[in-house]
């Protein structure tokens, strides 16, 4: 289109970047996103194209990032873009990553994939129990558990992090 100006994505993606007095600091992407990851549009000869900053910084450097590859960072900074604070991990080592950095939380209670409960079978489960003083095995055998796994529940050793009676 006549009369747009692209911008060179150097240009643009450096303009968003803070340099570390420490010359082994981060240099940060200074851009919101998502999860605490910064974002940006870079645009190319393929088009224009929304990244996270560690993509866009290892794009800028090395080109495309190979297909089933993540850009991973040795500094634990989700905004530092420095080419050599960053490096390719395949998806086991990208979990690591998260784990070694402290911000892995596993799934829990319905989000989990084998959950027979919901929170409200739980919270019903406490309040007939706990309160209620219904018989254990009764009110598992309707919701086809254990009175042992009913019990744990009732005892929050289970489903813990769910409020309610």
């Amino acid at each position: 289109m006549a009369g747009l100006r692209r911008v060179d994505p150097w240009k643009r993606f450096v303009k968003h970047v803070t340099l570390s007095s420490d010359p082994d600091g981060c240099f940060e992407l200074n851009l919101a996103g998502p999860y605490g990851y910064p974002t940006i549009s870079i645009t190319d000869e393929s088009g224009s194209r929304g990244m996270r900053g560690n993509r866009a910084a290892w794009f800028l450097w090395h080109g495309e990032t190979p297909a089933g590859k993540y850009v991973l960072h040795t500094c634990d900074n989700r905004k530092c873009v420095r080419p050599d604070h960053l490096y390719l991990g395949d998806a086991k080592d990208n979990i690591h990553d998260c784990m070694n950095g402290g911000r892995f939380t596993p799934p829990m209670g319905e989000k989990q994939g084998h959950a027979k409960l919901t929170r409200g079978d739980v919270i019903d489960i406490r309040r007939r129990c706990v309160l209620g003083g219904e018989n254990q095995y009764v009110v598992a055998e309707e919701y086809g558990l254990s009175q042992s796994w009913v019990s744990r529940i009732c005892k929050r050793e289970s489903w813990r992090h769910v409020d309610g009676p």
